[in-house]
């Protein structure tokens, strides 16, 4: 809890717990603060907000209100600095590691907090949530809005953490969303073709990574994947210390004698006139660049990276690796970038097996260069996905299509059927389709995953 009067230039002593922009998630105490969308005005809310709970206002304007209104000029400029200044700028009491890039940022970043976590409490922002130990929180984004950021740190800080490892979307980072953050550490993984939808050109797009590099401190460092094209046009980004990683002959931390198998990954690491024997259960080239980037990160920050067990690192939804007793391999990974889709692909080309079956849906248009013909066929598919689709049957004559049993198909992914009669189809049960109590019932729902798995091993071994 916080007076206003502690934060703002104001008479009100009013006592707030906590900034919430949306009305739906104001409890007693909260400070409603009305941002402008593209869409909604929350001065059109302020009635809600009090009914909520709210015991104060932050507005661009006076409003028909008899709660305390504290008037800041162009609130979306300024929502950071009220957000930074309300807790008290929690950043500032912790090491902050900031990773951007296309592919690649969930799995470094989670490779920094997991091995940090056998050392010193570390929190974790990303893709896969909000997380330290003791402390699990949920964000609809990569990079959290600065309200739901900040107070994401300050509850790391009360809990005991000492170390943030954060990703850092180019879209958060365009919006503003980590102003006012100095990072210690910032690594790029990489730049491709990707959110050109948001961002327009790959200038744009490298300029809105660029702010990370700029956020990070003078006496900080940057670490660049330097056998990355857009590599050496980000180091003019940077404020601190600048070093490179990859295979290049050049890179400050080289990786070489890279060895992978389908249990795991080894190579060495050169720094500084040392080399050390890396050992990993994670698996394909691009694991090596985000281990190179995570283990560098931790030499720069003064551990010995012997120090650290790398035997049970796990990426959740990255090349996940499910055994239910079945004598054949499944890998499930939620690549969704086409250089993510084609990273993927070009590591099953190495894994050595009697036969490689791919289900895809959006990633169709990828399979024909590997030889890959698996087609998973959803029952609200996409007119594109039905093309991708169309095109890859064509020119294959030993596709299967996978579908789920129960499901209703519309009428176009019915006509793709009957196109194509001779091709082979694989009826599984959907999983989305389970019930929670047959999803808590951890025998029943191990039980459908059997049944898929015996029905996917009878096309294993035809």
């Amino acid at each position: 809890m916080r007076k206003l009067n502690e934060i703002f230039d104001t008479k009100y002593d009013t006592l707030v717990k906590d900034i919430k922009t949306n009305t739906k998630e104001i409890e007693d105490g909260d400070l409603f603060v009305c941002i402008k969308g593209f869409n909604v005005d929350r001065h059109d809310y302020v009635d809600e907000a009090k009914r909520k709970g709210a015991k104060a206002l932050i507005v661009e304007h006076t409003v028909d209100s008899d709660l305390p209104q504290i008037i800041v000029p162009n609130i979306n400029d300024n929502f950071a600095d009220i957000c930074t200044k309300f807790y008290d700028e929690p950043s500032k009491k912790m090491i902050m590691i900031g990773i951007t890039g296309t592919d690649g940022k969930t799995t470094t970043s989670t490779i920094i907090y997991e091995l940090l976590n056998q050392i010193v409490k570390t929190g974790y922002i990303g893709t896969n949530g909000v997380n330290c130990p003791n402390y699990v929180d949920h964000s609809n984004n990569t990079t959290p809005t600065s309200e739901h950021l900040n107070r994401f740190l300050n509850n790391f800080y009360n809990k005991g953490c000492k170390v943030v490892s954060m990703e850092a979307g180019s879209e958060g980072l365009a919006q503003g969303r980590c102003k006012n953050i100095e990072f210690d550490y910032s690594v790029f993984t990489n730049l491709t073709h990707e959110h050109l939808n948001f961002h327009k050109t790959m200038d744009n797009y490298m300029d809105a990574k660029g702010i990370l590099f700029k956020q990070t401190k003078k006496d900080g460092y940057s670490l660049i994947n330097i056998d990355d094209e857009y590599g050496k046009k980000i180091s003019k980004y940077c404020n601190g210390k600048v070093l490179y990683y990859g295979k290049d002959e050049n890179a400050d931390f080289r990786f070489t004698n890279v060895v992978i198998t389908p249990y795991g990954t080894t190579f060495d690491l050169n720094y500084n006139n040392q080399v050390y024997n890396i050992k990993s259960p994670l698996l394909g080239m691009f694991n090596v660049y985000n281990l190179t980037a995570a283990l560098g990160i931790l030499i720069l920050m003064g551990y010995n990276i012997k120090d650290f067990d790398l035997s049970n690192l796990f990426i959740d939804g990255r090349m996940n690796d499910i055994n239910l007793g079945q004598d054949f391999k499944v890998i499930v990974d939620y690549a969704h970038t086409p250089n993510g889709y084609l990273n993927l692909f070009e590591l099953t080309k190495t894994i050595k097996c009697n036969k490689t079956i791919i289900v895809a849906n959006s990633a169709l248009k990828y399979l024909e260069k590997f030889g890959l013909n698996v087609i998973c066929l959803d029952s609200d598919a996409s007119q594109k996905t039905l093309s991708d689709a169309e095109e890859l049957l064509s020119n294959k004559s030993n596709s299967y299509i996978i579908m789920f049993k129960g499901q209703e198909l519309n009428d176009n992914v019915n006509n793709l059927l009957e196109k194509y009669p001779d091709v082979s189809k694989l009826e599984l049960h959907k999983l989305d389709n389970i019930t929670d109590t047959e999803r808590s019932n951890k025998e029943n729902y191990t039980s459908i995953m059997r049944d898929n798995l015996e029905l996917i091993k009878k096309e294993l071994y035809q």
